[in-house]
């Protein structure tokens, strides 16, 4: 079906027959509003169909996943969020844990259906997590995936040999994990057997923050504080991490940089910072004598980049249709496809 976008229309518009509400922007809308606009509308348009077929699924993941225990394993706040947000979604009990030693203690000690963790996590790693673990309950294991932002081969195979039976990139796909977990109960050792998911996100050019994954996030949010929160824990932490990339970068402390930036990067791409997350993915692809070279410009970039971005989801957030809490059993859209972030409305200003 065709797609247009509306120029001059109310704040709000209701399709009657489709039930989905839609944001128009304003006659002083950009050119920047109208192009992500576009993108919006075109990657909606290519994925409209999987999404159907998509939510249709959710109440078999709901029937088989429920009340089962799931660990979620990872250092970085904002990234436990979105993966308990959509755990809770699903009926799982949801329990965390913020460094790889807790992680641990928590699977050899109590009851854990399947983890999800995060593979580089500091003191004790993620890969050595699952590897204890594995060996520990070689005759009957516990589902280990395996989250990362590293889509490398090398780090594929660190993952499978340590005992993962599955590989879950960063930003995390909710179905993605959906189906993974769903995998994991119904049959083990098939799921080991077969191509760990992926999930391939569209593409985005670098000043660009993902829309679609924040519509994901956003109609996933099972309270209506989650977006505030996690758009004031990216400001916060994203912040903090700067502070200690700069310092690190000072005294010339690559491990610690680079390892500062490999978190950045995953925080960023888990809330759709496209931006911080690409030039971050690529400082860490750059030899060591061109990261110290280039720290001063580097650092001067990204908190720009950051406070920028930060400006951004606030704008977002503040023009948001309201929407349903996705707690009810009824198959509905993941997104607003006709949601367009204004440049003329208010930005927010409330705490989270």
């Amino acid at each position: 079906s065709a797609k247009f976008v509306l120029l001059n229309a109310p704040q709000y518009w209701a399709d009657n027959d489709t039930g989905r509400e839609y944001r128009c922007v304003s006659t002083r809308a950009t050119l920047e509003d109208i192009r992500k606009c576009l993108n919006i509308v075109l990657w909606s348009t290519s994925c409209y169909g999987t999404e159907i077929e998509q939510s249709g699924d959710l109440q078999t993941y709901k029937h088989k996943l429920k009340n089962r225990t799931v660990l979620v394993a990872d250092d970085n706040e904002l990234n436990r969020r979105v993966v308990s947000n959509m755990l809770n979604r699903i009926n799982v009990r949801v329990v965390e844990a913020h460094n790889g030693q807790s992680a641990l203690d928590m699977l050899l000690n109590q009851h854990i259906d399947i983890a999800v963790l995060d593979i580089q996590m500091p003191d004790v790693s993620g890969i050595e997590v699952i590897h204890a673990v594995a060996e520990r309950y070689e005759r009957n294991p516990i589902p280990l995936i395996a989250l990362t932002a590293d889509t490398t081969e090398e780090c594929h195979r660190r993952c499978l040999d340590a005992g993962a039976i599955a590989i879950l990139h960063k930003p995390v796909a909710m179905y993605a994990l959906y189906r993974e977990l769903y995998r994991s109960v119904t049959s083990a050792k098939s799921a080991q057997k077969e191509q760990p998911v992926c999930e391939l996100l569209p593409p985005h050019k670098r000043d660009e923050i993902n829309y679609a994954l924040l519509h994901e996030l956003a109609q996933s949010a099972q309270h209506p504080d989650y977006m505030p929160r996690l758009i004031a824990c990216f400001k916060k932490d994203g912040g903090q991490l700067l502070r200690q990339l700069r310092y690190a970068l000072r005294d010339e402390d690559i491990t610690e940089s680079r390892a500062l930036l490999h978190r950045l990067k995953g925080m960023s791409g888990a809330i759709g910072a496209d931006s911080i997350a690409t030039l971050c993915d690529e400082k860490l692809m750059s030899p060591d004598t061109e990261l110290r070279v280039s720290a001063s410009v580097l650092m001067k970039t990204l908190f720009h980049l950051h406070a920028e971005t930060t400006k951004l989801l606030e704008r977002y957030l503040s023009s948001m249709p309201p929407t349903t809490l996705c707690n009810d059993t009824s198959p509905t859209p993941l997104r607003n496809d006709g949601f367009i972030p204004s440049s003329d409305r208010p930005q927010y200003s409330g705490s989270p």
